[in-house]
C-alpha cells in the first residue's frame, strides 16, 4: 500500500498523534484536544463503543497497513492511545 511506505518511518509519538486526531474527529467532535491524552481509557471510559473499535481498527489498518486481529480488538490492546501506538509500532517493526 502507498500509505505504508510513508508511514513506516512514523515513530510511536507520530502514531499516537494521528490516532488522537482520528478519535477526536470521529468520536469526540468539538471536544478540546486537552480532554484526550495518551492514557485516557478509550473503551472503559466509553470514548469508543464496540462499533467504534471496529472503526478504529479499520483506520489503523488502512493508515499503517497492519492487521489488527479480532482478539486484539479489546482494552488490552486498544485501551488507550499509548497502547495503540505501541501495538502499531510493534506490528510495523515486525513486518
Amino acid at each position: 500500500m502507498q500509505n505504508r511506505k510513508s508511514e513506516m518511518t512514523d515513530n510511536v509519538q507520530d502514531i499516537k498523534e494521528k490516532v488522537t486526531k482520528f478519535i477526536l474527529e470521529e468520536f469526540l467532535p468539538g471536544e478540546p484536544a486537552e480532554n484526550l491524552d495518551e492514557s485516557t481509557p478509550l473503551i472503559e471510559g466509553a470514548v469508543v463503543d464496540s462499533i467504534g473499535i471496529i472503526k478504529l481498527a479499520a483506520f489503523i489498518q488502512e493508515q499503517y497497513d497492519v492487521e489488527i486481529e479480532p482478539h486484539e480488538m479489546n482494552a488490552e490492546f486498544l485501551g488507550t492511545i499509548a497502547d495503540i501506538g505501541n501495538i502499531v509500532q510493534a506490528k510495523i517493526t515486525a513486518a
